[in-house]
């Protein structure tokens, strides 16, 4: 049985319960016999028959003088002659006269109604206070909630509800966590959207900047307008990757479990991305070299999984040093594939691993931070939305490793 139905019954019953006993010791106390009109709708009912029976014995003068010796027993019953029988409820004597047992008080509905007062009285009382204590057990939740709501309607993500709302409940409990989680998600989300805000507008300026510095020379020196040109380009491509990036973030936040999903293999995708990032070392002799089975099976999204691990792999080229060497490893089990980069670059600072996935962050005092800090937020929402996990640390004789977990179907 639901615990709160459970509660509920329990409470309810102890209270008919109580209200039970507490009425029957008040009656006890008070000391209360039955009212006056149920003591007289008794003691007439018992005088009635005894006088049908002195009567059908006796005269009407023979059944009145005996009344008149057992009447202290009858309290408030008066029984009169009726000699020619014209009462509503005559009773007939011997002599074929009649005597009439007569009310000394008019019997109206109030009094008929009077032995009802009390009892009803006290279980109105009792259930007034009852229903006010479990209106507010039950409601003190709910009002506490819709006060939550109204908070985090109003812009207010900091708000919980747990410290304000201490209960046993489990169901009580668990909205109240579910709560906490989703306003905390709500403030990590909120608190996330003015950092990107405000990332966005500063890498953005500083292209713009440098195009509006060049402009201005340009108008003071015309004859350098083959360097200043070169300049605008590269800045104009700047911006260019950035807002693709941006776009490429925006979409993969959307994303979800409505993605179109298709059997591939990874090592498909894995192969042009690495004679890609061949060719682009070239320059600098960096060579990257794969380990691992020639075909993985996995039911996911191809764009989105090449852009991520292109990504990943763009970074460790960026990142090795001359004549460096990149390593990536693949390794198939029962629950999961795990793909693992590994660079000889200069590594990450410890207390920055985690962050390296945030976007546009960027190691401080870094010789190479041309980047927007976006390829491996890029990566790691890619590797989400699969489900999947990807983590840093850097190696023992230098470099950092990235490990990407994808689980098997």
């Amino acid at each position: 049985m639901n615990t709160v139905v459970l509660r509920f019954f329990l409470f309810i019953w102890a209270t008919i319960l109580v209200t039970m006993l507490a009425f029957a010791l008040f009656i006890q106390i008070m000391g209360w016999s039955a009212p006056p009109a149920a003591r007289y709708a008794m003691a007439s009912e018992l005088a009635s028959k005894v006088l049908i029976e002195l009567s059908q014995q006796q005269g009407m003068d023979e059944a009145l003088a005996d009344w008149r010796q057992i009447s202290p027993a009858f309290e408030g019953v008066d029984v009169i002659a009726d000699p020619r029988c014209v009462a509503a409820v005559p009773i007939a004597t011997r002599d074929n006269r009649c005597i009439e047992i007569r009310s000394p008080q008019s019997m109206t509905l109030l009094s008929r109604t009077e032995p009802m007062w009390l009892p009803l009285l006290f279980g109105a009382m009792t259930s007034a206070i009852v229903a006010l204590m479990i209106s507010r057990w039950l409601s003190h939740p709910l009002r506490t909630v819709n006060e939550g709501l109204h908070e985090l309607a109003g812009g207010k993500f900091s708000t919980r509800i747990g410290p304000r709302l201490k209960t046993s409940n489990a169901e009580v409990a668990g909205l109240i966590g579910a709560f906490d989680h989703a306003a905390s998600r709500l403030q990590s989300l909120s608190d996330g959207r003015k950092r990107l805000f405000h990332d966005i507008s500063h890498e953005i300026r500083s292209p713009l900047a440098r195009l509006q510095a060049a402009l201005s020379l340009l108008e003071r020196r015309p004859q350098e307008h083959e360097r200043m040109l070169n300049q605008m380009g590269a800045d104009i491509a700047r911006l260019d990757l950035l807002v693709g990036e941006i776009l490429t973030l925006a979409r993969l936040e959307q994303a979800g479990s409505d993605m179109m999903r298709e059997s591939l293999d990874i090592i498909d995708i894995l192969e042009p991305i690495i004679a890609d990032a061949n060719f682009e070392g070239q320059a600098r002799n960096i060579k990257a070299v794969y380990h691992g089975p020639d075909k993985i099976q996995f039911i996911g999204n191809e764009e989105l999984l090449h852009r991520g691990l292109e990504n990943i792999v763009r970074n460790a080229v960026y990142h090795s040093p001359d004549d460096g060497k990149i390593e990536i490893k693949a390794e198939v089990t029962s629950n999961d594939i795990e793909l693992t980069f590994c660079d000889q670059g200069p590594g990450v600072p410890e207390a920055d691993l985690d962050n390296i996935f945030k976007p546009f962050f960027r190691i401080r005092n870094s010789n190479r931070s041309n980047g927007a800090g976006l390829g491996l937020s890029i990566a790691a929402r890619g590797i989400a939305i699969h489900r999947g996990t990807i983590c840093a640390h850097n190696r023992a004789g230098g470099g950092l490793s990235l490990s990407v977990h994808l689980p098997v179907d």
